[in-house]
């Protein structure tokens, strides 16, 4: 099965700022997705908690991706795309 991606505003906003490119994050998103599978690659997650729960951190350098994944429909929602500081 296929995963879709969807981008929220704030994500694609940061993509104008030309930070990281589109294909970055995907590649980072689909490693997460390898590593849920028990696949043995190298990316930094982590779950989070309060007011983000139910979605993953993935951290790559200073750029902090928040994404939310729902196995049962095969959807992966970037929710922000942004530096360290100012992602949460």
């Amino acid at each position: 099965m296929e995963w879709k991606v969807y981008f929220s505003r704030r994500a694609e906003k940061f993509f104008l700022s030309g930070a990281v490119s589109r294909a970055d994050v995907l590649g980072l998103v689909h490693k997460t997705i390898l590593k849920f599978k028990g696949k043995a690659i190298n990316v930094d997650i982590g779950k989070l908690h309060g007011k983000w729960k139910g979605f993953y951190r993935i951290r790559d350098g200073e750029i902090r991706i928040i994404v939310a994944f729902d196995f049962k429909i095969f959807a992966i929602f970037v929710e922000v795309v942004d530096w360290h500081g100012s992602a949460y």
